[in-house]
């Protein structure tokens, strides 16, 4: 316990300075604390908390039900608070969607805004939507639409929106787990349709071959590489991480990669450290540390996997992970450190390459994700915790991974104040923790205590 009573004094003392982007940037995003930070904009729609359909691939207790009355003059939304986004690139919106009745149409629109240094909005929204999206069952859909090439220091949002002002577009849809990141087209592998904000009025049906990037072929969405084996792709359900499916690879020869495509090139994060990235806080850490992990199995006993971790040109390489279990997934994941100015600063494409390293092995990867922070912060490093126990990510979203537990340890966690507020055996890598509030923890585990921030 006294790694904690330390830790707990430092805290105390020193301003907390940790500062990190993370890869969701909706602060209730799946809609478990209910509307809170969410609105409806015009007089038409009404937004209510439902607990009767709920979406079935993320573990949800609510989702939103809207229902649009277009009888009026102005086109009703539901709307997100905005953010303001510190780094040049590209976003992603992703959300799940089911309507009440088969071939109802909706569209999405984003808005941006300039903001000042002390984050106010001035200047009119620039607003652009997507075509009408068409959802031809009653079905739950993930859709992602793009906002590429946004500058740094805009203030983002964007909107669910009825089709158009008829009586004929009146809907009802249950909307869940939004999420904005700044990664590639789908690091959960859901997608089931992408779409861009281009104002057109032809209309794109979800899951059809018409549509933008659609589900049908993964060959549409990554590149795949290796010493001239023959990797196969397929998106699965029989086996998955979380959500409604993974990806599953067949293995033949040598060490087969994929990477998701950004039109030809790859692509999962797009930085410009040498035009001046920053991340939500303070600019005066040197350094950007960047943290990559992906979730994999194999029904192959003793598969090998590791990752290819790319900035431009520069490639890294994860420890290689030995897949003992068919049954069980692993985390393969790797950091690496970047100059944030200076002449080694880094511009160009982050991107990360899933390999799938024994011949003629099956494998099923899930969860891709790219996350950053400032280094030298206050915060422990994973590789500063006693016996190997380590912990991502850092800030916590909704779940921690722990590695290197010992089944039955316990984890405990405390407020600020030193109020022990958690207390649980772990069985299982993956630690729900979205009843936290948001601020700053202590875990402890086997003595070992860590620093950690719930966003």
């Amino acid at each position: 316990m006294k790694h904690l009573y330390i830790l707990i004094l430092s805290l105390t003392s020193l301003c907390y300075s940790q500062n990190t982007s993370t890869s969701n940037y909706l602060t209730n995003g799946d809609f478990e604390s209910g509307l809170s930070g969410w609105s409806t904009n015009g007089s038409n729609v009404t937004a209510t908390e439902e607990l009767g359909v709920v979406n079935p691939y993320t573990g949800s207790t609510k989702s939103i039900k809207l229902v649009f009355t277009n009888t009026g003059t102005a086109v009703a939304v539901f709307k997100d608070q905005r953010f303001i986004n510190k780094d040049f690139g590209d976003f992603r919106f992703g959300f799940w969607i089911k309507a009440e009745i088969a071939n109802t149409k909706f569209r999405v629109r984003k808005y941006t805004n300039n903001v000042d240094e002390s984050g106010a909005v001035y200047g009119l929204d620039d607003m652009k939507s997507t075509p009408p999206i068409v959802l031809p069952d009653t079905n739950w859909h993930y859709i992602i639409c793009n906002l590429p090439n946004v500058p740094a220091n805009k203030k983002l949002g964007f909107q669910i929106m009825s089709n158009a002002i008829t009586a004929e577009s009146d809907g009802t849809f249950y909307v869940d787990d939004f999420r904005v990141h700044k990664s590639s087209w789908d690091p959960s592998f859901e997608m089931d349709s992408f779409f861009v904000f281009n104002n057109g009025t032809a209309d794109l049906v979800v899951g059809n071959s018409a549509s933008i990037l659609t589900s049908g072929d993964p060959a549409d969405i990554f590149y795949t590489s290796g010493n001239t084996n023959s990797l196969t792709m397929s998106y699965s359900t029989e086996k998955k991480y979380s959500g409604n499916r993974s990806m599953k690879v067949v293995n033949g020869t040598g060490n087969g990669t994929f990477y998701y495509k950004f039109l030809n090139s790859y692509d999962f994060l797009r930085v410009s450290m040498a035009d001046g990235m920053t991340v939500d806080g303070s600019s005066e850490y040197p350094q950007i540390r960047f943290t990559a992990s992906f979730k994999v199995m194999s029904t192959t006993p003793g598969a090998v996997s590791d990752m290819q971790f790319r900035f431009g040109n520069t490639s890294q390489y994860s420890a290689g992970v030995t897949l003992t279990d068919p049954n069980t997934w692993y985390t393969v994941t790797k950091q690496y450190v970047v100059d944030r100015t200076g002449e080694d600063a880094f511009s160009g494409t982050v991107y990360i390459g899933p390999r799938a390293k024994t011949a003629n092995a099956t494998y099923y990867f899930d969860d891709m994700e790219i996350s950053w922070a400032e280094a030298g912060s206050l915060s422990v490093d994973i590789s500063d915790l006693e016996n190997n126990i380590s912990f991502h990510p850092n800030p916590v979203l909704d779940y921690m991974n722990i590695k290197n537990y010992k089944p039955g340890d316990f984890l405990e966690i405390y407020e600020i104040s030193g109020k022990k507020i958690y207390n649980e055996r772990i069985y299982a890598d993956n630690i729900n923790l979205k009843h936290l509030n948001k601020g700053v923890y202590i875990g402890v585990v086997r003595g070992n205590s860590f620093k950690f921030v719930k966003k």
